[in-house]
């Protein structure tokens, strides 16, 4: 014969039944293993990269024992706040000055001729170029030394701008003089050759071969940053680590002089032009970070 349940036994049924669910699920259930590389990372020190400027380098290199220094002396990664894993240390910069005697001088010159038609002024200066390069080349000057810089042909107006009046054609020369020595009598000779239609824009005294010198700025700006950075780790009373930036700026100087317009002059008693190199100034200057430790 059935029978039916109490009431109570119902409920103890159910209780039970659902007892067994929970244990069931607690059995199964597993920690999910992490899909990404985001909890690995966590720990890893990463380095700030700076890229390199306009005509400098850059240099990235990792800490020695960046690993003991975050997790050691100075505390641990996880102690830093929020997700600030940025090493920080003591940033420095050094400079070197090297000067030296320049062998090449840049002349930037050239002709300008107005008239009153566009065919008369071209005419004209382009006889007085063709006699300025031809002096250029008598006084030693090398075909390969010798460039057109800039031309140009253009209107002249009256004072209201309204009515032309004539046209100017310009033509420019950037000439490479080696021999320094020589660089006045070549500038006097030009004049003469080119007569009234001359133009000087100026000269830059240079050194070819900038590289030797570059180096002595470089050696003197490394020991400059160095002595910096050691002095200011002992004021600080840390102890200076090894470098993980490094860049460099710097570079020549050349050398210039400016020119004044320049007009044919009587060859008879005229002294002779002047001109004098003197010293070309290379610099460099270098930046860097250094990573810091406590003193034991």
């Amino acid at each position: 014969m059935l029978k039916l349940a109490s009431p109570g036994n119902k409920i103890l049924a159910l209780l039970g039944l659902g007892a067994g669910l929970m244990f069931a699920v607690a059995c199964t259930a597993q920690s999910p293993a992490p899909t990404n590389n985001a909890e690995a990372a966590d720990n890893q020190v990463i380095l700030p990269s700076v890229p390199a400027g306009a005509g400098g380098a850059s240099i990235i290199q990792p800490v020695a024992g960046a690993e003991t220094y975050l997790n050691g002396d100075l505390g641990s990664a996880q102690d830093l706040p929020g997700q600030d894993r940025t090493i920080t240390g003591i940033s420095v910069s050094g400079q070197g000055q090297v000067s030296g005697t320049p062998d090449l001088a840049t002349v930037n010159l050239g002709v300008e001729a107005s008239r009153d038609t566009v065919q008369s002024a071209r005419e004209d200066a382009a006889a007085a170029m063709e006699k300025v390069i031809q002096t250029l080349k008598d006084n030693g000057v090398a075909d390969q030394d010798i460039r057109t810089s800039y031309f140009s042909i253009n209107p002249r107006y009256d004072q209201n701008y309204q009515t032309i009046t004539g046209f100017q054609v310009s033509n420019q020369l950037t000439v490479k003089i080696r021999d320094l020595d020589s660089v006045g009598s070549v500038i006097d000779a030009v004049v003469l050759a080119g007569g009234d239609l001359t133009r000087f824009q100026g000269i830059n005294f240079s050194i070819e071969d900038v590289k030797p010198l570059e180096k002595q700025a470089r050696n003197a700006a490394v020991a400059d940053m160095v002595d910096k950075a050691n002095q200011l780790a002992a004021l600080s009373g840390v102890q200076l680590g090894q470098p993980y930036y490094i860049s460099e700026t710097g570079g020549f100087s050349p050398l210039r002089l400016a020119f004044a317009e320049a007009a044919m002059f009587d060859q008879v008693g005229a002294a002779a032009t002047s001109i004098q190199p003197g010293q070309v100034d290379v610099t460099v200057s270098v930046q860097a970070i250094f990573a810091i430790h406590a003193i034991q």
